[in-house]
């Protein structure tokens, strides 16, 4: 048996959550251009130091852009193509959002 917990996230409400996450997974959450900015802000907020994201998408146009913010910030970017989707994987290769605002958020 598994004994995972899961959290569900918005991602536009949620990147406030001073909580880090190892895995982040994703589905459809590409569908409007205007949500990719929030999304890889939320995602680079979100997860641990070492963390991956997968978003999974039907393989619209602007996915590459998505990629290419990640990238920016300092993840480790693939994107695999399956039938009409891809699967974005982002593995964070430093901690651009900063370990000290973790810590600072413990010891508070």
């Amino acid at each position: 048996m598994i004994n995972d917990k899961f959290d569900f996230l918005k991602y536009y409400q949620d990147s406030k959550l001073s909580r880090k996450f190892n895995t982040i997974l994703g589905a459809d959450l590409l569908y409007e251009p205007k949500n990719i900015r929030p999304l890889a802000a939320a995602i680079n907020h979100l997860l641990a130091p070492g963390g991956s994201a997968i978003i999974a998408d039907p393989n619209r146009p602007h996915w590459s852009q998505f990629q290419d913010i990640l990238t920016e910030q300092g993840f480790e970017v693939k994107a695999d193509r399956f039938s009409e989707h891809v699967f974005i994987r982002a593995k964070r290769i430093n901690d651009t959002d900063g370990l000290a605002s973790a810590s600072e958020s413990r010891d508070a």
